[in-house]
């Protein structure tokens, strides 16, 4: 008995034909029956002979396959029924049958008939709009986050948003400065699980100061040594260390056990930051050591940190005492709440704004001389426009009533209006590379993009650091809880169920360390 299957499409291009029950056929040694070509009526053999397809469309010849898969009549694939026959195809008028044997074939069969959109997997106007507002609509921020997402497989708008502060942070520090007290090199931190795009978006933030001709801006992904941070921001200041895993970092030389070398990794990293007009002096090697006469000052030090790591990561490297030593609110952290869809990326090239932007800090900051690349030290003061006095001194006394609000992470704020005047350097300047003034707009946008990014720090500081891992557990229960209770389905089988099991595992994984801490408490 021969099998009766439905024609969906052919492509004469490879020779195959794809068949309704999701099958696959080559062409065969006749070349008789090679079909040629194929219309809304026909299907076109080589040899001038012609099969009738009728009326149906492909979604109803679909239907009809999925009607009958459903009831069993290709499990047998020599008892098959067809009730609406639009062409008969057995092994002497066709080719070479081969049924799919996996879910990979199915799902390849399934995406010849159905192909993707372009644009599958990219985020709406809508989707992008509220990041397009944190970065006040500004045409080269709003580029770079653009073309972030078209160049990385997983939409991450936080990574995105992240990556087109971090980079033109980089790119104008040391270059502009806020009544020559500041400048705009921030070290921002991404928490977000793997694989969302993180080295795709470092490697388009090498290309942009790749294109400016800052090579020499692009620091060591790793900190060794305190010496060897500061031979680097002494070749130059300005100097953007891109770090994965910075949860691991700062574990590491934020742990009380930490090494000497770690420490004086902790010393430069803090110092470094507000160096710009007072300059870093690197550590010393020892008393009296002859290094110490070429310890020079690194004068304008103002180097940029942009890392990446996984929340759990990252919060776990803190306890309440590190909370409180300046590190955390040196950090612009921002976490990934919106994992969008796996998809492939567009390799679409830097956006024109964008790329004249680079062109004219490439233009305005490099020279050529004898053929060799001269960077200029000059650096440009911006001052306040109108109101931003104003509006600086209101963000100050923010500041001041959210330290007081709480004892323990209130710290988490002290460095709120410097980081606003950072952040509004890089807006106003992207807007405008020809400023002389910070204007309202730019520095109300850079207060309501730091204030987003600190109060997320605030919350996480006090639901995710703990002193012990009796209170990490006791932290991580009441997480679970909490979004049971913000689920909007409601359904409190879920905390019974699947939370429950999963708060036991947990307790049962970590009750050796728990007792481990009461003794050491009992000690």
């Amino acid at each position: 008995m021969s099998m009766e299957i439905y024609v969906v499409c052919h492509d004469e291009d490879v020779g195959t034909t794809y068949y309704s029950d999701g099958s696959i056929s080559f062409r065969q040694e006749d070349e008789s029956r090679i079909i040629v070509g194929s219309d809304s009526d026909f299907i076109y053999y080589k040899d001038g002979s012609h099969s009738f397809i009728g009326e149906r469309t492909p979604d109803e010849l679909m239907a009809d396959f999925e009607y009958y898969a459903r009831h069993g009549y290709f499990d047998d694939p020599e008892v098959v029924e067809q009730k609406y026959p639009s062409v008969t195809l057995n092994s002497t008028t066709c080719f070479n049958n081969y049924t799919p044997k996996t879910e990979l074939d199915k799902m390849v069969g399934d995406l010849i008939i159905n192909p993707l959109d372009d644009n599958y997997g990219m985020p709406s106007y809508d989707e992008v709009k509220p990041y397009h507002k944190l970065l006040n609509n500004n045409p080269v921020l709003t580029g770079l986050f653009d073309w972030q997402i078209e160049n990385t497989r997983t939409y991450c708008p936080e990574l995105a948003l992240a990556f087109s502060v971090a980079s033109m942070a980089s790119l104008i520090s040391g270059r502009w400065s806020y009544k020559g007290t500041l400048t705009s090199n921030l070290y921002i931190a991404v928490l977000a699980p793997t694989s969302v795009g993180k080295t795709q978006t470092m490697d388009l933030f090498s290309k942009i100061l790749q294109d400016s001709g800052d090579e020499n801006r692009i620091g060591a992904d790793n900190f060794k040594s305190e010496g060897g941070m500061s031979k680097e921001v002494a070749e130059n200041a300005a100097k953007t260390f891109m770090l994965d895993e910075l949860g691991f970092l700062i574990a590491r030389i934020m742990s009380p056990k930490a090494s000497q070398t770690d420490t004086q990794i902790q010393r430069a990293i803090l110092k470094m930051f507000t160096a710009f007009n007072s300059g870093y002096s690197p550590e010393a090697k020892s008393a009296n050591s002859d290094n110490n006469k070429n310890n020079s000052v690194i004068k304008n030090a103002c180097p940029s940190i942009f890392g990446v790591s996984t929340p759990d990561v990252f919060w776990s490297a803190f306890s309440s005492r590190e909370a409180g030593t300046g590190f955390l609110n040196r950090m612009v952290v921002i976490e990934a709440k919106t994992i969008g869809k796996r998809k492939e990326p567009k390799n679409s090239p830097m956006p024109i704004n964008v790329g004249e932007f680079v062109s004219s800090i490439y233009m305005r900051f490099n020279t050529v001389e004898s053929g060799r690349l001269f960077i200029s030290n000059d650096c440009k003061t911006l001052i306040d426009g109108v109101n931003v006095d104003k509006l600086f001194q209101s963000v100050t006394k923010i500041e001041e009533d959210l330290i007081l609000s709480d004892d323990k992470y209130g710290c988490v704020y002290a460095r709120l209006a410097e980081l606003t005047k950072r952040v509004a350097i890089v807006f106003q300047v992207t807007s405008n590379i020809n400023s002389t003034h910070i204007e309202y707009d730019n520095a109300q946008a850079a207060y309501d993009f730091v204030r987003f990014c600190l109060d997320y720090s605030y919350s996480s500081a006090v639901n995710s650091i703990k002193d012990s891992n009796i209170e990490r557990l006791q932290g991580e229960v009441i997480k679970a809880i909490n979004e049971i209770k913000s689920d909007k389905s409601g359904n409190a089988q879920n905390y019974d169920g699947v939370t429950g099991k999963w708060i036991r595992e947990r307790m049962l994984k970590r009750k050796s360390s728990i007792n481990n801490d009461k003794e050491s408490d009992a000690a």
